[in-house]
Protein backbone atom coordinates (compact mmCIF):
# COMPACT_ATOMS: atom_id res chain seq x y z
CA UNK A 1 0.00 0.00 0.00
CA UNK A 2 1.30 3.22 -0.99
CA UNK A 3 1.54 5.57 2.04
CA UNK A 4 3.40 8.35 0.35
CA UNK A 5 0.44 10.31 -0.87
CA UNK A 6 -1.81 10.00 2.66
CA UNK A 7 1.48 10.79 4.23
CA UNK A 8 1.79 14.36 1.23
CA UNK A 9 -2.05 15.17 2.72
CA UNK A 10 -1.33 14.94 6.36
CA UNK A 11 1.51 16.91 5.88
CA UNK A 12 -0.40 19.76 3.96
CA UNK A 13 -3.25 19.81 6.56
CA UNK A 14 -0.42 20.29 9.13
CA UNK A 15 0.77 23.62 7.48
CA UNK A 16 -2.87 24.88 7.26
CA UNK A 17 -2.86 24.95 11.00
CA UNK A 18 -1.76 27.43 12.89
CA UNK A 19 0.17 27.12 15.58
CA UNK A 20 -1.35 27.87 19.24
CA UNK A 21 -0.60 31.51 20.16
CA UNK A 22 -0.99 32.92 23.60
CA UNK A 23 -3.11 36.57 22.57
CA UNK A 24 -3.03 39.86 24.24
CA UNK A 25 -4.93 42.45 21.79
CA UNK A 26 -7.36 42.36 19.65
CA UNK A 27 -4.48 44.17 16.92
CA UNK A 28 -2.89 41.00 17.40
CA UNK A 29 -5.81 38.82 16.91
CA UNK A 30 -6.34 40.90 13.81
CA UNK A 31 -2.35 39.67 12.39
CA UNK A 32 -2.57 36.23 13.17
CA UNK A 33 -2.37 33.32 10.73
CA UNK A 34 -6.08 31.68 10.93
CA UNK A 35 -8.04 34.69 11.57
CA UNK A 36 -10.10 36.66 8.90
CA UNK A 37 -11.88 39.63 8.87
CA UNK A 38 -15.48 39.37 7.81
CA UNK A 39 -17.88 41.54 5.28
CA UNK A 40 -19.58 42.55 8.64
CA UNK A 41 -20.71 46.82 8.26
CA UNK A 42 -21.82 49.60 10.28
CA UNK A 43 -24.23 51.65 8.76
CA UNK A 44 -25.71 54.94 10.13
CA UNK A 45 -29.47 53.78 10.85
CA UNK A 46 -31.09 56.61 8.63
CA UNK A 47 -29.27 54.20 5.84
CA UNK A 48 -31.34 51.49 6.70
CA UNK A 49 -34.61 51.18 4.71
CA UNK A 50 -37.50 48.58 4.96
CA UNK A 51 -38.43 47.97 1.24
CA UNK A 52 -42.55 48.66 1.32
CA UNK A 53 -44.29 45.18 0.93
CA UNK A 54 -41.30 43.14 1.32
CA UNK A 55 -42.23 41.97 4.99
CA UNK A 56 -45.16 40.49 5.58
CA UNK A 57 -45.49 40.78 9.58
CA UNK A 58 -48.05 43.45 10.43
CA UNK A 59 -46.37 45.47 13.09
CA UNK A 60 -49.66 47.08 14.14
CA UNK A 61 -50.56 43.71 15.69
CA UNK A 62 -50.12 43.54 19.68
CA UNK A 63 -47.84 41.10 19.54
CA UNK A 64 -45.42 42.83 17.04
CA UNK A 65 -45.78 45.82 19.28
CA UNK A 66 -44.92 44.22 22.56
CA UNK A 67 -42.11 42.26 20.82
CA UNK A 68 -39.97 45.68 19.28
CA UNK A 69 -40.93 47.61 22.63
CA UNK A 70 -39.03 44.80 24.41
CA UNK A 71 -36.18 45.19 21.38
CA UNK A 72 -35.87 48.86 22.08
CA UNK A 73 -35.48 48.56 25.86
CA UNK A 74 -33.00 45.94 25.41
CA UNK A 75 -31.15 48.29 22.48
CA UNK A 76 -30.89 50.81 25.78
CA UNK A 77 -29.89 48.29 28.27
CA UNK A 78 -27.66 46.03 26.61
CA UNK A 79 -27.28 46.61 22.71
CA UNK A 80 -24.29 44.03 22.78
CA UNK A 81 -26.60 41.37 22.36
CA UNK A 82 -28.74 41.99 19.70
CA UNK A 83 -27.66 39.99 16.35
CA UNK A 84 -26.57 41.84 13.33
CA UNK A 85 -29.19 42.53 11.01
CA UNK A 86 -29.24 41.36 6.98
CA UNK A 87 -28.98 43.68 4.25
CA UNK A 88 -29.32 43.61 0.26
CA UNK A 89 -28.24 46.55 -1.68
CA UNK A 90 -30.98 47.23 -4.09
CA UNK A 91 -31.70 50.29 -6.57
CA UNK A 92 -29.24 52.52 -4.86
CA UNK A 93 -30.49 51.74 -1.56
CA UNK A 94 -30.18 49.72 1.80
CA UNK A 95 -32.80 47.60 1.95
CA UNK A 96 -33.20 45.16 5.42
CA UNK A 97 -34.14 41.56 4.56
CA UNK A 98 -33.51 40.20 7.96
CA UNK A 99 -34.19 42.21 11.19
CA UNK A 100 -37.00 44.63 10.56
CA UNK A 101 -37.97 44.48 14.36
CA UNK A 102 -34.71 44.78 15.65
CA UNK A 103 -34.49 48.36 13.35
CA UNK A 104 -37.70 50.10 14.29
CA UNK A 105 -36.63 48.86 18.35
CA UNK A 106 -33.48 51.12 17.59
CA UNK A 107 -36.06 54.11 16.02
CA UNK A 108 -38.38 53.30 19.57
CA UNK A 109 -35.28 53.45 21.88
CA UNK A 110 -33.74 57.25 20.27
CA UNK A 111 -36.87 58.28 21.03
CA UNK A 112 -36.15 57.59 24.60
CA UNK A 113 -32.68 58.51 24.55
CA UNK A 114 -30.69 61.88 25.05
CA UNK A 115 -29.06 63.36 22.51
CA UNK A 116 -25.73 61.89 23.37
CA UNK A 117 -26.87 58.74 24.12
CA UNK A 118 -28.69 58.20 20.54
CA UNK A 119 -28.17 54.63 18.30
CA UNK A 120 -26.33 56.23 15.73
CA UNK A 121 -24.83 52.98 13.60
CA UNK A 122 -26.22 49.43 13.85
CA UNK A 123 -23.84 46.37 12.78
CA UNK A 124 -25.09 44.53 9.57
CA UNK A 125 -23.64 41.56 7.20
CA UNK A 126 -24.94 41.31 3.46
CA UNK A 127 -27.47 38.77 2.49
CA UNK A 128 -25.91 36.95 -1.05
CA UNK A 129 -29.24 35.27 -3.02
CA UNK A 130 -31.91 36.45 -5.10
CA UNK A 131 -35.66 37.56 -4.62
CA UNK A 132 -36.61 33.86 -4.22
CA UNK A 133 -34.17 32.90 -1.86
CA UNK A 134 -34.87 36.84 -0.12
CA UNK A 135 -38.42 35.82 0.39
CA UNK A 136 -37.42 32.48 1.82
CA UNK A 137 -35.34 34.01 4.66
CA UNK A 138 -38.45 35.91 5.82
CA UNK A 139 -39.94 32.30 6.41
CA UNK A 140 -37.08 30.38 7.76
CA UNK A 141 -35.55 33.04 9.81
CA UNK A 142 -35.23 31.77 13.87
CA UNK A 143 -34.28 35.30 15.02
CA UNK A 144 -37.55 37.16 16.20
CA UNK A 145 -40.91 36.89 16.12
CA UNK A 146 -42.33 33.93 13.80
CA UNK A 147 -44.80 35.17 11.61
CA UNK A 148 -48.60 34.30 11.81
CA UNK A 149 -50.26 31.33 10.11
CA UNK A 150 -51.97 34.39 7.96
CA UNK A 151 -48.40 35.96 7.30
CA UNK A 152 -47.38 32.45 6.39
CA UNK A 153 -50.35 32.26 3.71
CA UNK A 154 -49.39 35.53 2.36
CA UNK A 155 -45.87 34.54 1.99
CA UNK A 156 -46.70 31.21 0.34
CA UNK A 157 -48.87 32.67 -2.66
CA UNK A 158 -46.10 35.48 -3.10
CA UNK A 159 -43.80 31.78 -3.78
CA UNK A 160 -46.37 30.11 -5.79
CA UNK A 161 -46.61 32.76 -8.33
CA UNK A 162 -42.85 33.15 -8.94
CA UNK A 163 -43.41 29.61 -10.17
CA UNK A 164 -43.31 27.38 -7.16
CA UNK A 165 -45.55 24.12 -6.44
CA UNK A 166 -47.17 23.01 -3.07
CA UNK A 167 -44.38 20.48 -3.22
CA UNK A 168 -41.21 23.19 -4.13
CA UNK A 169 -42.18 24.90 -1.24
CA UNK A 170 -43.10 22.26 1.41
CA UNK A 171 -39.35 21.46 0.31
CA UNK A 172 -37.66 24.71 1.47
CA UNK A 173 -39.30 25.66 4.16
CA UNK A 174 -39.46 21.87 5.52
CA UNK A 175 -42.92 20.85 5.57
CA UNK A 176 -45.07 18.71 3.89
CA UNK A 177 -46.83 19.91 0.71
CA UNK A 178 -50.68 19.36 2.51
CA UNK A 179 -49.18 21.37 5.20
CA UNK A 180 -48.63 24.71 2.57
CA UNK A 181 -51.65 23.78 0.75
CA UNK A 182 -53.97 24.39 3.34
CA UNK A 183 -52.26 26.98 4.69
CA UNK A 184 -52.47 28.85 1.22
CA UNK A 185 -56.44 28.83 1.51
CA UNK A 186 -56.07 31.42 4.02
CA UNK A 187 -54.74 34.08 1.77
CA UNK A 188 -58.14 33.72 0.00
CA UNK A 189 -60.94 33.80 3.17
CA UNK A 190 -62.07 37.29 4.28
CA UNK A 191 -60.32 39.83 6.17
CA UNK A 192 -62.42 39.56 9.08
CA UNK A 193 -61.59 35.85 9.23
CA UNK A 194 -57.97 36.63 8.57
CA UNK A 195 -58.03 38.75 11.34
CA UNK A 196 -59.56 36.37 13.94
CA UNK A 197 -57.16 33.54 12.87
CA UNK A 198 -54.25 35.85 13.65
CA UNK A 199 -55.58 37.43 17.05
CA UNK A 200 -56.18 33.64 18.03
CA UNK A 201 -59.51 33.16 18.12
CA UNK A 202 -60.41 30.65 15.71
CA UNK A 203 -57.61 28.13 13.91
CA UNK A 204 -57.32 28.37 10.15
CA UNK A 205 -58.82 24.93 9.55
CA UNK A 206 -62.30 25.05 10.90
CA UNK A 207 -62.09 28.48 9.68
CA UNK A 208 -61.43 27.34 5.85
CA UNK A 209 -64.32 24.55 6.78
CA UNK A 210 -67.05 27.51 8.22
CA UNK A 211 -66.20 29.46 5.13
CA UNK A 212 -66.64 26.63 2.47
CA UNK A 213 -69.51 25.30 4.10
CA UNK A 214 -71.46 28.77 4.97
CA UNK A 215 -69.97 31.31 2.24
CA UNK A 216 -67.59 34.23 2.98
CA UNK A 217 -70.53 36.52 4.91
CA UNK A 218 -72.18 34.37 6.33
CA UNK A 219 -69.10 32.87 8.06
CA UNK A 220 -68.20 36.21 9.20
CA UNK A 221 -71.18 36.76 10.41
CA UNK A 222 -71.83 33.85 12.59
CA UNK A 223 -68.11 33.98 13.89
CA UNK A 224 -69.54 37.81 14.89
CA UNK A 225 -72.12 36.24 16.46
CA UNK A 226 -70.28 33.70 18.53
CA UNK A 227 -67.40 36.02 19.50
CA UNK A 228 -70.00 38.46 21.02
CA UNK A 229 -71.59 35.75 22.64
CA UNK A 230 -68.10 34.69 24.37
CA UNK A 231 -67.06 38.06 25.26
CA UNK A 232 -70.75 38.51 27.01
CA UNK A 233 -70.25 35.50 29.17
CA UNK A 234 -66.59 36.55 30.20
CA UNK A 235 -67.38 40.01 30.87
CA UNK A 236 -70.63 38.38 32.94
CA UNK A 237 -68.16 35.72 34.98
CA UNK A 238 -65.82 39.01 36.02
CA UNK A 239 -68.42 41.10 36.82
CA UNK A 240 -69.84 38.46 39.05
CA UNK A 241 -66.03 37.65 40.76
CA UNK A 242 -64.81 41.23 41.42
CA UNK A 243 -64.92 42.47 44.55
CA UNK A 244 -66.86 45.19 45.47
CA UNK A 245 -65.01 49.35 45.57
CA UNK A 246 -64.99 51.29 48.61
CA UNK A 247 -67.28 54.08 48.43
CA UNK A 248 -65.56 57.43 47.49
CA UNK A 249 -64.97 59.63 50.39
CA UNK A 250 -67.35 62.60 51.01
CA UNK A 251 -66.06 65.85 51.22
CA UNK A 252 -67.24 67.97 54.13
CA UNK A 253 -69.14 70.91 53.63
CA UNK A 254 -68.05 73.89 56.18
CA UNK A 255 -70.96 76.37 57.17
CA UNK A 256 -70.49 79.91 56.53
CA UNK A 257 -68.04 80.30 53.70
CA UNK A 258 -65.92 77.88 51.05
CA UNK A 259 -63.87 75.12 52.32
CA UNK A 260 -60.26 75.70 50.54
CA UNK A 261 -57.51 73.33 50.55
CA UNK A 262 -54.33 73.79 50.41
CA UNK A 263 -50.79 72.81 50.28
CA UNK A 264 -50.48 68.91 48.64
CA UNK A 265 -53.67 67.55 49.51
CA UNK A 266 -55.12 70.95 47.24
CA UNK A 267 -52.47 70.26 44.62
CA UNK A 268 -53.52 66.64 43.82
CA UNK A 269 -57.27 67.50 43.80
CA UNK A 270 -56.90 69.76 41.71
CA UNK A 271 -54.48 67.75 38.94
CA UNK A 272 -56.33 67.01 35.89
CA UNK A 273 -57.56 63.93 35.85
CA UNK A 274 -56.57 61.26 33.63
CA UNK A 275 -58.33 60.47 30.56
CA UNK A 276 -59.59 56.50 31.36
CA UNK A 277 -57.53 53.68 29.60
CA UNK A 278 -59.67 52.23 26.55
CA UNK A 279 -60.25 48.19 27.86
CA UNK A 280 -59.59 45.95 25.44
CA UNK A 281 -62.41 43.46 24.66
CA UNK A 282 -61.66 39.75 26.52
CA UNK A 283 -59.88 36.96 24.98
CA UNK A 284 -62.09 34.22 23.60
CA UNK A 285 -61.35 31.19 21.22
CA UNK A 286 -63.79 29.31 19.54
CA UNK A 287 -63.36 25.68 19.03
CA UNK A 288 -64.73 23.23 16.67
CA UNK A 289 -67.02 22.14 19.72
CA UNK A 290 -68.55 25.99 19.81
CA UNK A 291 -68.88 26.06 16.34
CA UNK A 292 -70.85 22.83 16.11
CA UNK A 293 -73.17 23.77 18.83
CA UNK A 294 -73.70 27.05 16.49
CA UNK A 295 -74.53 24.73 13.75
CA UNK A 296 -77.17 22.97 15.62
CA UNK A 297 -75.16 20.44 16.97
CA UNK A 298 -72.49 17.83 16.66
CA UNK A 299 -73.66 15.66 13.53
CA UNK A 300 -72.65 11.86 13.85
CA UNK A 301 -70.88 10.18 10.97
CA UNK A 302 -70.36 6.81 9.35
CA UNK A 303 -67.69 5.18 9.64
CA UNK A 304 -66.09 4.55 5.91
CA UNK A 305 -67.02 0.82 6.15
CA UNK A 306 -70.80 1.24 6.69
CA UNK A 307 -70.53 4.23 4.33
CA UNK A 308 -69.33 2.48 1.45
CA UNK A 309 -71.70 -0.94 1.93
CA UNK A 310 -74.56 1.03 2.71
CA UNK A 311 -73.67 2.89 -0.95
CA UNK A 312 -73.58 -0.67 -2.36
CA UNK A 313 -76.58 -1.84 -0.69
CA UNK A 314 -78.67 0.59 -1.99
CA UNK A 315 -77.57 0.06 -5.47
CA UNK A 316 -77.99 -3.70 -5.48
CA UNK A 317 -81.30 -2.93 -3.66
CA UNK A 318 -82.32 -0.36 -6.55
CA UNK A 319 -81.47 -3.14 -9.14
CA UNK A 320 -83.51 -5.07 -8.50
CA UNK A 321 -86.84 -3.10 -8.59
CA UNK A 322 -89.33 -3.01 -11.51
CA UNK A 323 -90.33 0.64 -12.25
CA UNK A 324 -93.97 0.79 -11.87
CA UNK A 325 -94.28 -2.06 -9.44
CA UNK A 326 -95.81 -1.32 -6.04
CA UNK A 327 -93.84 -4.22 -4.02
CA UNK A 328 -90.88 -5.52 -4.52
CA UNK A 329 -89.73 -9.20 -3.03
CA UNK A 330 -85.81 -8.45 -2.83
CA UNK A 331 -82.90 -10.78 -1.74
CA UNK A 332 -80.51 -10.08 0.92
CA UNK A 333 -77.20 -11.25 1.11
CA UNK A 334 -75.98 -11.84 4.87
CA UNK A 335 -73.37 -8.91 3.92
CA UNK A 336 -76.01 -6.78 3.09
CA UNK A 337 -78.09 -7.68 6.45
CA UNK A 338 -75.24 -6.80 8.62
CA UNK A 339 -74.92 -3.48 6.99
CA UNK A 340 -78.70 -2.95 7.70
CA UNK A 341 -78.26 -3.69 11.28
CA UNK A 342 -75.24 -1.68 11.41
CA UNK A 343 -76.81 1.40 9.51
CA UNK A 344 -79.63 0.82 12.34
CA UNK A 345 -77.72 1.08 15.26
CA UNK A 346 -76.30 4.31 14.12
CA UNK A 347 -79.81 5.50 13.15
CA UNK A 348 -80.97 4.92 16.59
CA UNK A 349 -77.46 6.76 18.29
CA UNK A 350 -78.06 9.79 16.03
CA UNK A 351 -81.88 10.09 17.21
CA UNK A 352 -80.67 9.86 21.03
CA UNK A 353 -81.21 13.15 22.99
CA UNK A 354 -77.12 14.84 23.40
CA UNK A 355 -76.21 14.81 27.08
CA UNK A 356 -75.59 19.04 27.89
CA UNK A 357 -73.04 17.65 30.56
CA UNK A 358 -70.79 16.94 28.18
CA UNK A 359 -67.65 18.98 26.21
CA UNK A 360 -69.34 18.71 23.18
CA UNK A 361 -66.67 17.51 21.28
CA UNK A 362 -66.61 15.33 18.56
CA UNK A 363 -63.91 12.46 17.63
CA UNK A 364 -63.32 14.44 14.75
CA UNK A 365 -62.46 17.25 15.92
CA UNK A 366 -58.87 16.59 16.29
CA UNK A 367 -58.63 17.22 12.73
CA UNK A 368 -59.26 20.80 12.92
CA UNK A 369 -58.56 21.82 16.42
CA UNK A 370 -55.22 23.83 17.19
CA UNK A 371 -54.18 24.82 14.18
CA UNK A 372 -50.85 24.97 15.40
CA UNK A 373 -49.80 21.78 13.42
CA UNK A 374 -50.40 20.85 10.05
CA UNK A 375 -53.35 18.64 8.63
CA UNK A 376 -52.83 15.08 9.65
CA UNK A 377 -54.99 12.43 7.86
CA UNK A 378 -57.59 10.35 10.53
CA UNK A 379 -57.10 6.65 11.59
CA UNK A 380 -58.46 4.87 10.13
CA UNK A 381 -61.70 3.08 11.81
CA UNK A 382 -62.84 -0.41 11.64
CA UNK A 383 -66.45 -0.84 11.54
CA UNK A 384 -67.64 -3.81 14.50
CA UNK A 385 -70.26 -5.82 12.95
CA UNK A 386 -73.29 -5.01 15.70
CA UNK A 387 -73.95 -7.63 18.35
CA UNK A 388 -77.82 -9.01 17.76
CA UNK A 389 -79.79 -10.67 20.66
CA UNK A 390 -80.54 -14.81 19.67
CA UNK A 391 -83.65 -15.91 18.69
CA UNK A 392 -85.00 -17.93 21.34
CA UNK A 393 -86.78 -20.15 19.35
CA UNK A 394 -84.86 -20.38 16.21
CA UNK A 395 -81.39 -20.53 18.54
CA UNK A 396 -80.01 -18.12 15.95
CA UNK A 397 -77.74 -15.25 16.20
CA UNK A 398 -75.60 -13.02 13.51
CA UNK A 399 -72.93 -15.49 13.46
CA UNK A 400 -75.33 -17.40 11.83
CA UNK A 401 -75.27 -14.48 9.14
CA UNK A 402 -71.50 -14.42 8.75
CA UNK A 403 -71.37 -18.17 6.97
CA UNK A 404 -72.54 -19.20 3.40
CA UNK A 405 -75.44 -17.01 1.97
CA UNK A 406 -79.39 -18.70 3.27
CA UNK A 407 -81.10 -19.79 0.27
CA UNK A 408 -84.62 -18.57 0.14
CA UNK A 409 -84.70 -16.14 2.55
CA UNK A 410 -86.25 -13.45 1.10
CA UNK A 411 -87.07 -10.00 2.52
CA UNK A 412 -90.26 -8.72 1.50
CA UNK A 413 -89.50 -4.68 1.18
CA UNK A 414 -92.05 -2.30 -0.67
CA UNK A 415 -90.67 0.78 -3.21
CA UNK A 416 -91.70 2.90 -0.83
CA UNK A 417 -89.77 1.50 1.45
CA UNK A 418 -86.81 1.38 -0.38
CA UNK A 419 -87.14 5.02 -1.31
CA UNK A 420 -87.24 6.15 2.31
CA UNK A 421 -84.27 4.07 3.14
CA UNK A 422 -82.44 5.97 0.65
CA UNK A 423 -83.77 9.41 1.50
CA UNK A 424 -82.40 8.61 5.25
CA UNK A 425 -78.63 7.28 4.48
CA UNK A 426 -78.51 10.47 2.18
CA UNK A 427 -79.91 13.06 4.81
CA UNK A 428 -77.80 11.66 7.84
CA UNK A 429 -74.62 10.72 6.07
CA UNK A 430 -71.21 12.57 4.72
CA UNK A 431 -71.62 11.13 1.23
Amino acid sequence: MDTSKNNQNVAGVAELTPEPVFIRSLTQLRSLEGVKKNDMYAFHISLLKEEPGFNARDYSKPRYVKHIESLANQWIDNPSMIPPLMFVVKDGCIYVRDGHCRRRGALLANERLDKDNQIEFITCVPFRGNDLDQDLLILNSQMGEQLDYVEKAMMYERLANRGLTDDDIGARVKRSAQHVRVVRQIAMLPQKMQDYISEDVISYIPAIELVKQKGETKAVQIMDELVAELRAKVEASCAQSAPELPADPVTPVVEGGDATLTGTEGEQNNAPAEPPKAEEPPKVRVTQATLNKKLGGNKQRFTPTVKTTTVSLIKSLSAQIVPGQATATLTLTPDQVAAILALKDQLLEMEAPEDDSGDGKHPHDVLVEGGDEEPVAAPEVKAVAPEVDSDDKDQMSFTDFTVEPIEGDDISMSAEDIAALDQDVRNTSFF
